[in-house]
């Protein structure tokens, strides 16, 4: 069964960042000890992002991109 795809227009605020790597964690069917111990950080840390109280997502989104064969694509312009 094919699963759907999620798009992220815009900008993206820690809070955002961190729904993301929830939704992928969900989509996925893992829980937070399980992402954060396949990917190499601290549950807390994890819980930390997911909640958008640390800029550290996107080197998170990152690491679970890479781990799970992923693709996400970040589309930096100038204003």
């Amino acid at each position: 069964m094919a699963k759907d795809k999620k798009y992220v227009e815009g900008d993206m605020s820690p809070e955002d960042v961190g729904l993301m790597i929830k939704e992928i964690r969900e989509w996925l069917g893992i829980n937070q000890e399980g992402l954060a111990n396949a990917v190499g950080v601290k549950s807390a840390t994890l819980q930390e992002v997911e909640e958008g109280r640390t800029a550290h997502g996107y080197n998170i989104l990152s690491k679970v991109t890479r781990k799970y064969d992923l693709k996400c694509r970040i589309k930096i312009e100038q204003q």
